[in-house]
Parts: structure tokens; C-alpha cells; sequence
């Protein structure tokens, strides 16, 4: 079954591409006067995330590449969180 439009959600569609979790929210977040469309609100959503997991999204594109690095450059050394 094809999964949500939100990036990082693999739950499967039911209504607008939306899984039941961000449709809800979608909705929600229309009645307060946020974007219409399912397809560029999914684009913005942030997608759930567990207790030990977290998300560079929201950072700029260089600010991600040099995280990415220096997580690289630890790991290669046997370093760890």
C-alpha cells in the first residue's frame, strides 16, 4: 500500500496522500488557518519522532552537511553518543 506524502512517514495513505495521524493534523491545522493544500503542508510537517530519534530538517543545507561530517569523523574515530 502506497505510505503517507509526509517525508519520513511510513504509515500507509487513507485520505490526500495523508496517513490518519497527519490528516488529522492537517485538518486541525486548516482551521486555524494554515496551508490547504495536503501536498505543500506535507512538505513543512514534521513527521513523528520517538525518543531516540531527531531530525535536522529544519536546519539550513550547509549546517546539515557539516553535522553529518562531524558525526562521520566520530564515528570513524569509535566515538559514540
Amino acid at each position: 500500500m502506497p505510505t503517507c506524502i509526509v517525508r519520513g512517514c511510513f504509515n500507509q495513505r487513507v485520505v490526500s496522500g495523508l496517513c490518519n495521524t497527519h490528516h488529522q493534523t492537517w485538518e486541525r491545522d486548516k482551521r486555524l488557518g494554515a496551508i490547504r493544500d495536503p501536498e505543500r503542508w506535507a512538505s513543512q510537517a514534521a513527521t513523528r519522532l520517538l525518543t531516540n530519534q531527531f531530525t535536522l530538517r529544519d536546519l539550513a543545507e550547509p549546517v546539515r552537511w557539516e553535522l553529518l561530517y562531524g558525526l562521520q569523523q566520530r564515528d570513524a574515530r569509535g566515538g559514540v553518543i
